[in-house]
């Protein structure tokens, strides 16, 4: 008779406990490798664990709420929530489903009242949560604006209680306004959030008066940030500092005028520690000599920032680079003021001349991430020969992404001639593993892929081989 082998230790513990374990788990994927041992490990895993770290919907999903509201074993499992809007399709959608079928709240009119609390008590039962993310959707018509006002309210409570959260994300429009049936006299809850250590505030919002003395309080209640995005529009950010600060993004909202770029440009100078840095001047003021050393990624509608860098003796390693449009001029610039070795990722809207793409190969030979547009300022209506471009994309010996449509205008987007192009470069670029396609993605935003294959033959010769995916999210 054969003797069924018994259980692992750990799987002999009290079922509480058990629990108590896989509950401090944060990773989806390390839950799954957990669940991939054994049968056993996998009920306890799916879906009691698994389903319940990361929410992301596109929809104020009553029944979800409801279930999560009555439901606080599972619901203290979640990490992370992301309330987007209902057209992004950017990321997966990750939603509770085994558990939740036959949920009574699934009528077509439910009480928006009740849902804006279950709202708020599911997100206090969420002891464990570290990001929340909302972006608005104004085409949900079945909201009032005192449904609004409720959701908002019991949410930013709940999030004001929860000493867990450290990234907080709101877009679009929101309310911010006291319910009327909040009698005591009391700080809207948002402003009581405290010890963030990411926070991103965009739209209209954020810019208005009224709201500047909240923020400010806000904001020195988190002093230990280390990304910031907030509209450029903020009149009292130059007079906070933030010791920590690593990722910093500032991108005008609705407007103003050149003047508050001075005071943004001292503003970036006292907080030497930035690495990641996104900004949109009107007009861009000059930095001092050797601002910014730890730079290692540069995003901007303005080249004159990257001029503006060129003061001092700091070289910075930067590794990611937008340029709006690349000149000979500028890349001398970027020659001085960036390390030659470390550029590894440049993304160029335009460019003055083939030379210059040429030169930038030889300037910075360690770039492996490549986005230029088919045409370049001179004539926009004729697109590069074919042959340029593979000899081009040949200088660049380290490439391993090549972004844009050059390749594909210069084929004439015939499917054929396109063949025998990506065989071309991908022979004289030995490590290109993937280019855009020229279809569209319109749910991901972003145009498929060719992700390229290389294999060794058992008679030692080079197999190479392409498909078509979609973009990653």
């Amino acid at each position: 008779m054969r003797i069924a082998p018994a259980a692992p230790p750990i799987l002999r513990l009290p079922q509480e406990l058990l629990d108590d374990t896989l509950s401090r788990i944060d990773l989806h994927a390390d839950l799954i490798s957990f669940a991939l041992a054994s049968k056993a490990c996998s009920r306890l895993v799916i879906p009691r664990h698994s389903q319940y770290r990361v929410i992301r919907v596109r929809h104020i999903y009553p029944h979800l709420w409801e279930h999560l509201a009555c439901r606080a074993d599972l619901a203290m499992g979640v990490r992370a929530v992301h309330i987007c809007l209902r057209k992004d399709y950017t990321a997966p959608d990750h939603c509770p489903s085994t558990l939740l079928k036959g949920c009574a709240s699934r009528q077509k009119e439910p009480d928006w009242g009740t849902v804006a609390r279950n709202f708020g008590a599911a997100l206090m039962h969420m002891r464990e949560l570290h990001t929340f993310t909302w972006a608005w959707d104004h085409s949900a018509a079945a909201w009032t604006v005192g449904d609004k006002l409720a959701l908002e309210y019991w949410a930013f409570d709940a999030l004001a209680r929860l000493p867990s959260l450290k990234h907080l994300e709101l877009c679009k429009f929101f309310i911010l306004r006291l319910p009327s049936w909040v009698v005591e006299d009391r700080t809207y809850p948002l402003w009581n959030i405290t010890n963030l250590t990411s926070l991103c505030l965009s739209g209209d919002t954020w810019t208005k008066p009224d709201h500047r003395p909240h923020l400010v309080s806000l904001l020195q209640k988190s002093p230990n940030l280390r990304h910031l995005d907030i509209p450029m529009e903020f009149q009292p950010l130059p007079s906070l500092h933030f010791p920590k600060l690593e990722e910093l993004r500032l991108v005008l909202q609705s407007g103003s005028s050149y003047t508050i770029d001075e005071s943004r440009a001292r503003f970036i100078e006292q907080h030497p520690t930035i690495t990641k840095l996104c900004w949109t001047p009107i007009l861009c003021p000059p930095l001092s000599p050797n601002s910014l050393p730890n730079l290692r990624l540069l995003r901007s509608s303005d080249d004159d920032v990257i001029r503006t860098l060129n003061s001092g003796s700091c070289v910075r390693m930067l590794e990611s680079l937008e340029v709006m449009v690349l000149t000979r001029e500028l890349l001398d610039t970027m020659s001085k003021c960036f390390d030659r070795g470390s550029l590894k990722r440049i993304r160029i809207h335009n460019f003055d001349d083939l030379m210059t793409l040429r030169a930038l190969a030889v300037t910075f030979p360690a770039i492996t991430h490549l986005s230029v547009p088919p045409y370049f300022i001179p004539d926009i209506r004729r697109a590069v020969d074919l042959h340029l471009w593979m000899e081009l994309l040949s200088l660049f010996t380290k490439l391993e992404v090549f972004r844009g449509l050059g390749i594909w205008q210069a084929a004439d987007m015939n499917k054929a001639r396109m063949h025998q192009a990506i065989l071309n470069v991908v022979a004289l670029c030995p490590h290109l593993r993937e280019l855009d396609h020229y279809q569209f993605n319109t749910k991901r935003l972003n145009n498929n892929r060719i992700v390229v294959t290389r294999e060794v033959t058992a008679d030692e010769e080079l197999r190479i081989e392409y498909s078509i995916e979609k973009p990653n999210y």
